[in-house]
Parts: structure tokens; C-alpha cells; sequence
């Protein structure tokens, strides 16, 4: 598989579509639909005792300032991390259609996020199940983690265009789209790596170029993988 085919089919794909394909990306992050969970995560790890942080509040007294506002927008995140939670599958879904869509010259823009909104429980369930299993793999090791990763990353690929399909269906069927190409999509995420590191200097803002970038890359890979490339015909 010629890697570097992919990226300049995302590249002609992303031609004059950047500002959408940033924008959807961006939504499409903030909903939980790029790969994480999009849940917050605590640390038990602090042992300050209340004494101790009444104390340094009434040293530092604009730290009571920020620790009251945090007080006060502390149920919006909650609600925002119970929707992600609930709505993350279903806006993974609707981020690969639109990037496998783009890569076929169709720009569906936002609304493509919310095209399996009819699905949701069972793209809820494909989130997370696969989450699980990832897991459960990296708990032997990291690196069978990163191999079931891998093997299971065109679940949702397949779901988007197959909406019918179940849950270990797409697993299953992943499972098998990527017996021999684990390596392959490997290869193409490190390839980015240059590009990456180069964000750091723009204080993260390149991201915002380049993961359309890298997603339209591996929904290229998709179509690879399914027998299709460049010729594929649109899916939904």
C-alpha cells in the first residue's frame, strides 16, 4: 500500500473544503466523535487536606476567585460530559461518513454528524464495546492494546456506511479489513508525526489543518482496504 498516495488523495480531496473540513472536525471533537470518549478524568492522587486548601484559598485570595467561578460552571460540564458520553458514538459515525464522503468529493458539512442520529444507542454501544475490548487487550500489555486498536478501527467505518449492521458485525468485519494491514495504518498515523511536531511551534493551532488532514487520510485508507480507492461511490 503506497502510503503516500493516500495523503495526496486527502490532499486533493481537501482542496477547497479546508474551512469546512476544519469546522466539522472541530464540532466533531468537541461532541466526543474523533476517537475519545470525551469523558473528564479525575486523579485520586492529591492529598491536600481540606485545612491545607482553606489555607492557601485565604494566602492566594484570587484562587477563591477562580475556585468559585469553577464552582459555578461545574453542572455545565457535567451536562456537557453526560452528552459526549451519550452522543459520542453517533457523531464518530457521522465524522467518518463525512470524511470517507469528502474523499469521494462530497461535502456534506456539519450535518453530516448527525446522520445516524436513528442509530444512536447501537453506535453508543460500538463506542464503548470497542473500548472495552482495547482495554481489556492493554491490560496484558501496551502493546496488544495498540494492536486491537488497530484491528478494530474500521469498526465505525463500516457501521457509517452499513447502518443495518450490528455491533460485532463491524467488529468482526474489521477484523478481517485489517488482517495484513494493521502495520499499514500504523505506518500512515506515524507519517504525520513531522507535521505533528511542528504544531507544537504554533501553539497547537496547526492541528486545526492538521487532523482533517490525517482523518481524511485514513478514510482514504478505508476505501483501500475495502477494494474501492479511488473509485469508490459515495456512501448514505
Amino acid at each position: 500500500m503506497d502510503l503516500s498516495i493516500l495523503r495526496s488523495r486527502a490532499r486533493r480531496a481537501l482542496s477547497g473544503h479546508w474551512g469546512s473540513a476544519i469546522l466539522v472536525t472541530f464540532v466533531a471533537a468537541l461532541l466526543g466523535g474523533t476517537g475519545g470518549s470525551g469523558s473528564f478524568a479525575g486523579s485520586s492522587s492529591n492529598n491536600m487536606d481540606l485545612d491545607s486548601w482553606q489555607a492557601m484559598l485565604d494566602r492566594y485570595p484570587v484562587l477563591e476567585q477562580v475556585w468559585h467561578v469553577f464552582l459555578m460552571i461545574l453542572p455545565f460540564l457535567a451536562v456537557y460530559t453526560i452528552i459526549v458520553f451519550l452522543v459520542g458514538g453517533m457523531i464518530q459515525l457521522g465524522y467518518c461518513q463525512y470524511c470517507v464522503k469528502l474523499s469521494l468529493g462530497v461535502d456534506g458539512g456539519v450535518s453530516e454528524l448527525f446522520a445516524h442520529k436513528g442509530i444512536i444507542w447501537k453506535a453508543f454501544g460500538l463506542q464503548w464495546f470497542t473500548f472495552l475490548k482495547v482495554f481489556l487487550w492493554s491490560l496484558l500489555l501496551v502493546i496488544p492494546g495498540i494492536i486491537a486498536a488497530y484491528r478494530y478501527a474500521m469498526a465505525p467505518y463500516l457501521m457509517a456506511e452499513y447502518p443495518d449492521m450490528g455491533i460485532s458485525e463491524a467488529i468482526e468485519r474489521s477484523k478481517e479489513l485489517m488482517d495484513g494491514h494493521k502495520m499499514d495504518l500504523f505506518l500512515l498515523h506515524l507519517s504525520f508525526i513531522g507535521w505533528a511536531f511542528l504544531c507544537i511551534f504554533t501553539l497547537g493551532i496547526g492541528l486545526l489543518w492538521l487532523n482533517p488532514y490525517m482523518n481524511v487520510s485514513e478514510a482514504e485508507f478505508y476505501l483501500q482496504v475495502t477494494g474501492r480507492g479511488a473509485d469508490a461511490e459515495a456512501v448514505g
